[in-house]
């Protein structure tokens, strides 16, 4: 309002000037100002409404587009309505109804379409969204409506209104709403569609006629055959045949109407029909049309009309004659079949070879070996092949006889070999084709090609019923070795190693190959010793690096390279053998690598080495990704103090000012590792004062104390953490104090946090068992029972009973345990048993040296049956008393009736295994496995196998684990682990 006033004025005033200078010029001047002004204000009033907040181009998330929804509604009857005002908001509308309706909002999109009806519907952006959000919900005549007017804006949309009827099974509007575009000479295949929509829609006689309707756009798209099986199809085997009938009376056919009228003649098993088209068919002259109708006429299985067709074509060459003796095969007419074969074969070449693979068919061999041999191309493979097959009656040496004569005929010996072994292969004729290829291997191809005619040697030994694996492995290895860098075959290689089980042992194969070939290469003396020692033959594996160093021109990366590689495999004790064989070297390594051994050393125990290293690391300055302060707390627990020191240099070096207290912080960790806790605590206070969170690193303290070992300071500090932290939240630290408290024995401190507990804000029951194990544990039982009756209060529904189970503990810490068995009875037995509770007040008996009470307690809850959990505490409870047969008694019970074995394998075999009781477990596991459908898990497979190898029996946890790996990819991985952990590594690898 203020700029249109200023605005006004500012005319006024113009117009005062103006009339002092000329009306004329005045009233010239007057229609711009207003125009101007005009402008200035609604320019004004857009700049009112922030457009760029509802004109998005779309949302990241359903909640984003909900509060834009909101605005859209909230301001739909708004005559400044941003949606409409701004000049994008309409089609922010049209965005916001397709996004809603894509994430499965359709009420939430239809009341939007509801808002903006007409706007939409005027545009025609939105329609069919809007469409989809009403057939959604139920409103189809509505949905209908806007999909149909939607369909009015051209042949695409037409198409995306008939997917979306087509997607809602209204099969008959999905037609209707395409057939105005049907006679569109650009879009022939929309009849296909209508036709297929209307016979879904259960409307054969519609579709028949929108068929006869477009003769010429079924004929322009070749799609008469897809008509008519579109009919046949959906069962109207009539209208399929009255499709045809009208084709029929037409004067000359097309290949594919004729396909159509046969594909109708087969439906009705019409034989008359498909020779009345051999009758009238104008082929005669054209061999290839003639083959192709023949070949038609076969597909359908009707071979006399087909011998009609081939008899009247005029070719005279040898396809002719060998279709119609193949044909007069099938017909049972053999004599005429063989003479056909025979004419046909004196064409030579190809032909041949066909027709002597037709009389082998017909059980002429004989016959087939003398055209072959008399018409055939012994350069040609096929032929080849064809003369070995019609000679194995023979015997399978007269047939390698046949390969090995014609092979003087091929000029690429290695192709023609490993062409004869795959097709021996598909005929499983498989020590005849491992033959093959080893000849292949002996040829004159290319590397490559030998390669892979090696990897098809091992594969066909593996595919034999022997399966020497260790022939297959050398095969590998020799594909390997002739391949070089070619990276195909050695991915099939390692492809074919892996499923076979044998990728360490072959490598050690290629690497031993290798160093023969060449003993001064370093490289090959590398791969050699990180093959030894994935295959666990440290010694070689060492003695290989050892060389490799010492035959290296660059002995400083090699021996890098070398330890980097022992470091990575774990193998610790290794690597420093290595570096003590190589002291001259140790200065020259990286910074990564110095680091990693230096760790190896230090865990090792190798201190002079571990110092070496060390030094190498620090020296070379700031690391990007070293974590200094972590190091030099290492450095402290293994007591290298100095090192310690010099890291924590390098860390203030590393960190930015505002993060200096870190290494405050890290010195006093080292200091309490080192046991000075003067200095510890005012290292603390530095860093504390640097720290921008002081609450969270009180607390951090308090446990880096604590876990040390040092539990004065680890409470001094809960204690300042207490006081540092919102009031609102104090119970889980009162937990910590109290618990600190109560170990030191510090009882005014106990005291003092007791009296900081308000009843009120304790709601856990966890909280309250927490609390009162702490003041029972000092000794103030009183109190204990003081603060859980002023805490049950506060307590509600399963928590309060929990509750109620504690104030029984604690009278039983008064020498009253009647109320917790009344407890007990009261959670366990009853219609009004809870399952949790009664675990919980069992185990308080348990615990208070009561087990026998617990196990009674249990056994009359159970009488009449019970929760498969209590019978599993049962066992436990058993098992702790030392009654071996009630433990088993429940064990079956509990197997028969856990829903999965890890439920029981979890709740008793860590005791069991505490007790080193092996073979009781052993027992357990296998009442377990005796249950149906527990026979394959790999949680109880597993810890049958470790438990059974524990107890030394290696040949049977193998052979269990051999029968698990059987049944399934993935399993020879967990196997594998299970074996090696249990010491057995050369099984491992052997599995």
């Amino acid at each position: 309002m203020l700029v249109l006033q200023a605005n006004t004025q500012f005319s006024l005033n113009l117009r005062i000037h103006l009339t002092r200078n000329g009306g004329a010029m005045f009233r010239s001047l007057r229609i711009i100002v207003f125009l101007a002004v005009a402008l200035l204000s609604a320019r004004t009033m857009g700049q009112g409404t922030d457009c760029g907040k509802i004109e998005v181009e779309g949302w990241t998330s359903v909640r984003e587009a909900l509060e834009t929804l909101d605005l859209a509604l909230s301001n739909a009857k708004s005559p400044a309505n941003p949606f409409k005002t701004c000049p994008r908001g309409m089609q922010s509308v049209k965005r916001l109804v397709a996004f809603l309706v894509q994430a499965g909002e359709f009420s939430k999109a239809m009341s939007l379409c509801e808002a903006y009806k007409s706007e939409i519907e005027v545009e025609g952006q939105g329609i069919l969204a809007c469409a989809e959000s009403y057939l959604r919900l139920g409103a189809i005549e509505e949905g209908l409506r806007l999909a149909k007017q939607f369909a009015k804006g051209g042949f695409e949309r037409a198409k995306d209104a008939c997917e979306l009827f087509e997607r809602f099974g209204l099969f008959e509007e999905a037609a209707l709403v395409l057939r105005p575009f049907a006679k569109e000479s650009s879009h022939p295949e929309v009849v296909m569609r209508i036709v297929r929509n209307l016979l879904r829609a259960g409307k054969p006689d519609e579709a028949l006629q929108n068929v006869q309707g477009a003769k010429e756009e079924l004929t322009k798209l070749g799609a008469y055959k897809d008509a008519v099986l579109l009919f046949l199809n959906f069962g109207y085997r009539e209208k399929a045949k009255a499709i045809c009938d009208a084709l029929l009376l037409r004067e000359t056919l097309t290949l594919e109407e004729i396909d159509a009228i046969l594909a109708v003649a087969k439906a009705f098993q019409d034989k008359g029909l498909a020779e009345s088209l051999v009758a009238r068919a104008r082929q005669e002259e054209d061999w290839e049309k003639c083959k192709v109708f023949a070949e038609m006429l076969d597909k359908y299985g009707f071979y006399d009309a087909e011998a009609m067709a081939l008899e009247r074509c005029r070719a005279q060459d040898g396809e002719r004659l060998l279709m119609l003796g193949t044909l007069y095969g099938k017909l049972g007419k053999l004599q005429a079949a063989q003479e056909l074969l025979v004419k046909a074969a004196r064409f030579k070449g190809a032909t041949a070879t066909r027709a002597g693979l037709g009389l082998i068919e017909l059980g002429q061999a004989e016959l087939a070996e003398k055209v072959l041999r008399d018409f055939g191309d012994l350069k040609d493979v096929d032929l080849v092949l064809a003369l070995g097959k019609v000679t194995r009656r023979k015997g399978v040496d007269e047939e390698w006889r046949v390969y090995e004569e014609c092979a003087i005929y091929a000029n690429d010996k290695t192709a023609y070999w490993r062409r004869i072994g795959k097709d021996l292969l598909d005929q499983r004729e498989v020590e005849l084709a491992e033959k093959a290829f080893r000849k292949a291997v002996e040829g004159n191809g290319t590397n490559e090609e030998k390669a892979y005619a090696n990897i098809e040697v091992a594969e066909t030994i593996m595919s034999s019923k022997t399966k020497r694996l260790a022939d297959a492995e050398d095969a590998l290895a020799k594909a390997v070795l002739l391949a070089g860098t070619d990276l195909k075959v050695t991915q099939r290689v390692e492809e074919l190693a892996i499923s076979w089980g044998i990728y360490d042992r072959l490598r050690v194969t290629i690497a031993e190959a290798k160093t023969r070939s060449d003993p001064e290469n370093d490289e090959a003396l590398l791969e050699l010793g990180e093959s030894y020692l994935s295959v666990g033959k440290k010694a070689l594996a060492l003695d290989a690096l050892n060389r490799a160093i010492a035959k290296s021109k660059k002995k400083e990366l090699t021996f890098e390279r070398a330890l980097s590689f022992l470091v990575d495999m774990s193998a610790g004790a290794d690597a420093i053998l290595l570096a003590y064989a190589h002291q001259d070297l140790w200065n020259t390594v990286s910074a990564q690598t110095a680091f990693g051994i230096g760790m190896t050393c230090m865990e090792k125990g190798a201190m002079e080495c571990a110092s070496k290293f060390f030094s190498v690391y620090l020296d070379a300055g700031v690391q990007e990704n070293g974590d200094y302060l972590d190091l030099a707390e290492k450095f402290a627990e293994n007591g290298l103090w100095a090192f310690a020191e010099k890291a924590l240099l390098v860390a203030k070096k590393q960190l930015v000012p505002e993060d200096q207290w870190q290494v405050s912080y890290g010195r006093g960790r080292v200091a309490v590792i080192k046991g000075d806790m003067a200095s510890a605590s005012r290292f603390f206070e530095e860093a504390l004062k640097g720290c921008p969170t002081p609450s969270s690193l009180m607390t951090e303290i308090s446990s880096f104390c604590e876990v040390k070992g040092r539990l004065k300071m680890a409470l001094e500090f809960a204690w300042k953490a207490f006081y540092a932290q919102d009031s609102k939240d104090r119970e889980p630290a009162l937990v910590r104090i109290m618990s600190l408290a109560s170990t030191v024995l510090d009882i005014a401190s106990l005291k003092k946090a007791l009296g900081s507990v308000n009843p009120a804000n304790v709601k856990k029951f966890e909280t309250l068992r927490s609390m009162v194990v702490a003041l029972v544990n000092a000794g103030l039982h009183n109190e204990a029972k003081a603060l859980a009756l002023a805490v049950l209060p506060s307590l509600e529904g399963a928590e309060k009973l929990d509750a109620r189970s504690l104030s029984a503990f604690i009278e039983v810490l008064d020498n009253n345990g009647s109320a917790l068995v009344e407890r007990a009875v009261e959670a366990c037995t009853g219609a009004n048993r809870n399952e949790d509770l009664c675990l919980n007040v069992t185990g308080m008996l348990d615990s208070i040296a009561m087990p026998l009470k617990a196990l009674e307690v249990l056994e009359k809850a159970c009488k009449d049956g019970c929760p498969v959990s209590l019978f599993v505490r049962m066992a436990q409870i058993a098992l702790k008393v030392g009654d071996w047969g009630l433990f088993e008694a429940f064990v079956r019970v509990a197997s028969e009736n856990v829903a999965k074995p890890e439920d029981l394998i979890d709740a008793i075999g860590g005791m069991l295994l505490e007790g080193t009781r092996f073979s009781d477990y052993e027992r357990v596991l296998r009442i377990l496995q005796g249950r149906a459908g527990f026979q394959d898990n790999r949680k109880l497979t597993l810890e049958l196998a470790r438990v059974v190898l524990a107890q030394g029996k290696r040949d049977e946890g193998v052979e269990i684990l051999r029968r698990y790996a059987e049944k399934g990819k993935g399993r020879v991985g967990d196997c594998y682990r299970m074996l090696v952990a249990s010491g057995y590594r050369d099984e491992a690898i052997a599995l």
